[in-house]
């Protein structure tokens, strides 16, 4: 029994530092303009995503509410783009409330590239996604 306690402890000793000492592999970070596009302008945004995390942006103001979700998750021909938000304009003595909402998801070349989700003459989500130099 002591000569299997004394193996083991050994055997942690030597392995120990090297396990503690495995790196991660380096996370790939992507810039990302977000643009939402309506009937009455565009409004855009930037951030940043990890490769597999996701982000979001949310504003509001006194005439509209905009919320948009960005996830990028590795896929193999590059990254896949999730894209999803809403997007409102507040009521006023002479409008009424209106909302949109749309989600999608397109996969891009590991260089970037841009996704669009919405309607083609309406409002829509815009992101353009490129790698941040390391």
């Amino acid at each position: 029994m002591t000569k299997l306690l004394a193996t083991f402890s050994f055997l942690t000793m030597l392995c120990g530092p090297a396990l503690a000492d495995a790196k991660r592999p380096a996370r790939t970070y992507f810039k990302v303009d977000l643009s939402i596009v309506t009937p009455t302008g565009t409004r855009s945004h930037s951030l940043s995503v990890a490769e597999g995390k996701c982000s979001s942006v949310a504003e509001k103001t006194s005439t509209y509410e905009d919320a948009v979700d960005i996830c990028i998750e590795p896929a193999n021909q590059g990254v896949a783009v999730m894209v999803g938000g809403s997007t409102s304009t507040l009521p006023s003595p002479t409008t009424p409330r209106s909302e949109y909402r749309a989600k999608g998801e397109a996969v891009l070349a590991a260089t970037g590239g841009s996704v669009q989700v919405g309607r083609a003459n309406g409002p829509r989500f815009s992101a353009t996604v490129a790698p941040l130099s390391p």
